[in-house]
Order: structure tokens, then sequence, then C-alpha cells
């Protein structure tokens, strides 16, 4: 019922797996919004990307890129040798910049 609330695409560890088994997701490169579009990971970015800790990641040294990720996800990630790293969504960028120019005159 809220009409301010954020609508973030789930994606599971499971599923960033199997895009990288089948060569879709470069683990050498950070995975963000753009690279799972191109792998078909997602179809729409919406609000941004949440990560959730369904599955198992086995790729060495991963850098995820997302809006948020649930406490077992970053667990994961960091004990596969991995790394998350929470975004901020554009919204609220463009809000914070249109603030700060407000207060510059």
């Amino acid at each position: 019922n809220n009409i301010f609330r954020k609508n973030y695409v789930e994606v599971n560890l499971g599923r960033l797996q199997t895009a990288i088994d089948a060569g879709k997701l470069d683990v050498s490169k950070p995975v963000d919004i753009a690279a799972l579009l191109g792998a078909g990971v997602i179809s729409k970015p919406r609000d941004g990307v949440r990560i959730l800790a369904k599955g198992k990641l086995a790729a060495k040294k991963v850098e995820i890129h997302a809006a948020g990720a649930s406490k077992a996800a970053i667990e994961a990630v960091e004990k596969a040798g991995g790394k998350i790293e929470e975004i901020k969504p554009k919204d609220r960028v463009e809000k914070k910049e249109l603030k700060n120019e407000d207060t510059d005159k």
C-alpha cells in the first residue's frame, strides 16, 4: 500500500552461479545491473537488485554491486572470497545532488 516503496529485483546466488557456469557473466569484472541485464539474469532493472542467499556460489573473488543483500548472502560471498558492494539507487543520488546545488547558490 506504500506508493513510495522501492521495487527491487531479487537474484539468488544459485542463479548467479548458473550464469557464471554458462559463461554469461565474467567474474573478472564487477557484476552490476548492466552485466545482469546483458547476461539475461534479470529482464528489468526496476529500482535496483537485491542479492539473496538461496543456492551456492562456487565462483572465487566475484565482486557484486547491488542495492542490497541479505546477511546470509553477504556471508556466503565473503566466504567464497568475493565481496558485495551496496550501491545507492539513482533517485537518492539525484535528490542529494539537487540539495547540494540549492545550497551552493
